[in-house]
């Protein structure tokens, strides 16, 4: 991971078989959060906040899924800046055909506090990607992308860069599934 472009750039992205985790226990964390699906109204949430159609993993039913999933990213997060060590709020998120986001700006968690920074990472299934549901940053000369497939995340800074970035509407059969975490630097 080439975390100077953390600082330079505002954002970095790779990919999990890069970091010190255990892969296939990953692989198998994400198939358990894919295989919710099944049971939607059981196990996600609506996410009214916003003009979109989304949906949230339950948190009380699902905190042995959030545990992982944070444990992973303070993997992270320690290759990247030792500094970046307190994840204020977390989700799982599901979003289907005709899900997308505007552009946007992550400077407020949900609950309130400033970021720092907000980590993705990806939990769909490659098998089903058809091309939708990326996240573009946005008002940059190589509007970059990153496929939301298992594996991939996605850092970036929001103090000094906050870039502005959108999903791209999903389409058709895919299911895009992410754990993102809201982060405040300690120093």
């Amino acid at each position: 991971m080439n975390t100077s472009l953390f600082f330079t750039n505002g954002y970095i992205s790779g990919n999990l078989n890069d970091v010190n985790i255990d892969y296939s226990s990953f692989l198998s964390m994400c198939k358990k959060v894919r295989d919710k699906i099944e049971h939607l109204n059981e196990n996600f949430i609506r996410d009214n906040r916003r003009a979109i159609k989304n949906y949230t993993l339950k948190r009380n039913d699902n905190e042995n899924v959030f545990s992982y999933f944070r444990d992973v990213a303070y993997t992270i997060l320690n290759e990247l800046d030792a500094s970046y060590k307190c994840i204020t709020n977390d989700l799982i998120v599901f979003m289907d055909d005709g899900c997308f986001l505007s552009p946007h700006r992550d400077r407020i968690s949900f609950d309130g506090n400033k970021l720092d920074a907000v980590l993705i990472i990806y939990l769909s299934d490659p098998a089903e990607y058809n091309q939708s549901g990326k996240l573009v940053l946005v008002g940059r000369e190589d509007e970059k992308t990153i496929d939301p497939v298992e594996g991939n995340f996605f850092i970036f800074e929001t103090k000094v860069h906050n870039l502005a970035h959108k999903i791209e509407h999903v389409t058709e059969n895919f299911k895009r599934f992410t754990y993102v975490a809201q982060i405040q630097r300690i120093l």
